[in-house]
């Protein structure tokens, strides 16, 4: 058709009307929409159709309340990847009360409600003699808010408030754009000498020894061009390299140290300097709060930290790198005592997100994990490990088998505005030795001690054992008196 712009195409039939055409068919056999619902299609009556004991009233061309209670929903169901649709004129229960909306003033209607936003196609349907109106509407190019002017998407089969940042991050995701390989504002000579000699350390200690050692090596244009933080031929870094090389806009990085929970803080680091100079400063607090632990009997000891450098290493580099950096929240690295727990601002990206980068998870960071993150001792393996498996890894070949990696997502106070965050918490746990392992100083340590035989816990022992000897010889009642006796003896 001449005059049309279409923003979508499908090689083959359209999935959305195919949802429809099967949820209609579903719908004439007879069974329940709460059964048939999907996360893009929902049933839904007309608003003000009710009457005094659930009468169904005589429709009008136009309702006011069902326009403004259709624009919320198809907001909701706009701003989620792949659109949705809403089969108007069926209730919950199934009954089919039908619609007698002019869909073309709903239409309108329906886009004034939404600031101009939102254009839905409404088409009538006949479910055998019951109008119905199909309204669909394609996944939205920027957030719709609804008439209060909040941003809701499909969640399952509810709409739930989502903050901008979130939603530009699953849009920028899906269109397949990597923001951190977008060329920034700043250029090569904007640049941190301390953060390139930074960059320039971690490099000398990678596994890799003869690329990473000729990087190291290499002039300040040269390493940076190695490190694929250059955008074009010119002098331009790319926003992964703004972040490495050029001051923060924000706080990048929060290091909190704390001897117990709840105690004043002892430390804290924080600066808006080059993101490698904060993971250095970071890095050397850790490393200074670390405790040594003493292991080992008889004269020979050994000495290890108390959390795996190694593993606290990659545990703060991997809520670094896979944060989301539209936020300008911080990446939190709580020390508390021997428990280190970094909280990583953005939330977990989807599965697919974790094997195809996301915009906002920028896979040009990687270089910082293969800077910071990647030890000598991972000299062997054709592919090193990351994330939790690192973690365990760096755990295990510290020996430290008691210390647990643990990751989880925990929503903040204010979900609507920051999301759920990401957790990753190492605990030491070192093991106590037990009761019957503990020796006095004047006992043989060659000796072995024999363990007292535990005898089975008897039939009525919680009283007496006087009193269930008295009872088996006396089958009948027992004396006040009796009872007192054995009372006292068990209490002697």
């Amino acid at each position: 058709m001449s005059g049309v712009v279409t923003t979508f195409a499908f090689l083959g039939p359209d999935p959305l009307t195919q949802q429809v055409e099967q949820l209609l068919r579903r719908l004439a056999a007879g069974e329940n929409p709460a059964e048939i619902e999907t996360r893009q299609i929902d049933c839904k009556e007309e608003p003000g159709r009710r009457g005094p004991g659930g009468a169904v009233l005589q429709g009008s061309t136009e309702n006011e309340n069902a326009a403004r209670y259709l624009a919320d929903e198809l907001a909701c169901l706009a701003n989620p990847p792949g659109g949705g649709a809403i089969v108007l004129g069926v209730a919950d229960d199934g009954q089919r009360i039908g619609t007698n909306l002019d869909q073309e003033w709903l239409r309108h209607r329906i886009y004034e409600l939404t600031g101009r936003r939102l254009t839905i196609d409404a088409q009538p349907v006949d479910l055998e003699g019951t109008q119905l109106l199909v309204l669909t509407t394609r996944d939205a190019i920027e957030p719709i808010a609804n008439t209060n002017g909040r941003v809701y998407w499909r969640v399952g089969d509810n709409c739930v408030e989502v903050d901008p940042t979130t939603w530009h991050a699953g849009r920028l995701h899906r269109t397949g754009v990597d923001w951190s390989a977008l060329p920034s504002g700043h250029n090569v000579a904007d640049t941190s000498p301390t953060a390139l000699e930074v960059a320039r350390r971690f490099l000398r200690e990678a596994a890799d020894a003869g690329d990473q050692h000729a990087a190291a090596t290499a002039i300040d244009h040269d390493l940076l061009r190695r490190l694929n933080v250059i955008a074009d031929t010119d002098e331009t870094l790319t926003n992964a390299g703004s972040l490495l090389f050029v001051e923060t806009p924000d706080y990048g990085i929060d290091y909190i140290r704390r001897d117990t929970p709840g105690a004043d803080s002892t430390n804290r680091v924080r600066s808006k300097r080059a993101l490698l100079e904060q993971v250095y400063d970071a890095d050397q607090a850790i490393r200074t709060a670390n405790r040594i632990l003493h292991s080992g009997q008889g004269l020979a000891k050994g000495q290890h930290r108390s959390i795996p450098p190694r593993a606290a290493r990659e545990a703060m580099v991997n809520g670094v790198t896979h944060r989301d950096w539209l936020t300008t929240q911080p990446t939190t690295i709580e020390h508390t005592g021997d428990t280190l727990t970094v909280t990583s601002p953005g939330g977990l990206p989807p599965t697919s997100a974790r094997r195809d980068r996301s915009s906002t998870r920028p896979s040009a960071l990687d270089h910082l994990r293969s800077s910071a993150s990647t030890r000598t001792a991972q000299r062997d393996t054709p592919r090193a490990p990351t994330g939790l498996s690192a973690v365990q890894r760096g755990a295990l070949a510290a020996g430290h088998t008691h210390t647990s990696p643990r990751c989880a997502a925990r929503p903040l106070p204010d979900h609507s505005r920051l999301g759920p965050t990401p957790r990753s918490r190492l605990i030491n746990r070192s093991r106590r030795p037990r009761r019957t392992e503990r020796r006095s100083s004047w006992s043989d340590p060659h000796r072995p001690r024999r363990r007292r035989p535990t005898r089975p816990r008897e039939a009525g022992q919680g009283r007496s054992r006087l009193l269930l000897h008295t009872r088996m010889k006396k089958p009948a009642a027992i004396s006040t008196r009796e009872k007192r006796s054995a009372t006292t003896k068990r209490r002697w």
